[in-house]
């Protein structure tokens, strides 16, 4: 049986948006150089944040299911821009850098 994800986004003014998972409640803003007002991360920063702690849920998962001990797991990531002329049309991003940080007694190879 799947299950449903629900979540909801409303614009509230400006470049700022109110978005809804659950009870949870986030604000979603742009940065003042992109003439926002700053006032939250931009939708494309949370996407990455989502990403990051998927990855480390997924070790988390292996790690339990193969009984091995972790003492800390951090995810970096950057990305960069496909270039200006692809922004125009949508703000998809490319180029994923810096790997998984995995700290004492487990090792990705």
């Amino acid at each position: 049986m799947s299950k449903v994800f629900k979540v909801q986004a409303t614009w509230l003014s400006g470049t700022q948006v109110e978005s809804e998972a659950r009870e949870f409640k986030m604000l979603l803003d742009k940065p003042k150089e992109e003439n926002g007002t700053d006032l939250g991360p931009k939708p494309s920063e949370v996407a990455l944040q989502a990403l990051g702690s998927c990855l480390i849920f997924a070790y988390l998962y292996a790690a339990n299911r193969l009984e091995v001990a972790i003492d800390g797991l951090k995810v970096n990531k950057e990305i960069e821009k496909v270039h200006n002329l692809a922004l125009k049309a949508s703000p998809m991003y490319d180029n994923f850098i810096n790997p998984i940080e995995v700290t004492d007694s487990f090792f990705i190879l």
